[in-house]
């Protein structure tokens, strides 16, 4: 599969080697973004930038600098929402972004978790699921 970036166009190869960085603080703005873009692609339908580093048990991308690893979404929200990284605020993604390694700007949102739970269950409904006993089942199987 075929994932177009930038003036280029390269094969889409997830997991790829990452960079690590030893200090985050010695890091300019341009240098972090230089790191989420060097280790991402554009996907061709939905636009978003998608981490091909490192990538954790739920599917989000992040990266290790300065012996942190650092959400790939978190670093975005810091480059462009404004997010200070320290913060409790969470990085959520809009309900119309369907990948957890996104990272573009525009599909991320600062919020709580309150507005993550309602996120997760607009979603959820949009794809014909219901709750039920704890668990998401699709309505077809009801």
């Amino acid at each position: 599969m075929n994932i177009i970036m930038p003036e280029t166009i390269i094969e889409y190869k997830p997991h790829r080697k990452y960079t690590t960085h030893r200090n985050f603080y010695n890091l300019s703005k341009g240098d972090i973004e230089d790191v989420l873009w060097k280790n991402s692609v554009v996907h061709p339908d939905t636009g978003c930038y998608l981490w091909l580093g490192r990538i954790d048990k739920d599917g989000y991308g992040f990266v290790k600098i300065g012996g942190k690893d650092l959400f790939a979404h978190r670093l975005s929200a810091f480059l462009f929402l404004g997010l200070k990284l320290k913060s409790k605020i969470l990085t959520l993604h809009k309900i119309l972004c369907p990948h957890k390694n996104c990272w573009r700007p525009e599909h991320l949102y600062l919020g709580n978790q309150s507005n993550n739970q309602y996120d997760m269950q607009e979603s959820m409904a949009a794809r014909g699921m219901i709750r039920v006993k704890n668990k998401w089942v699709s309505t077809d199987t009801i």
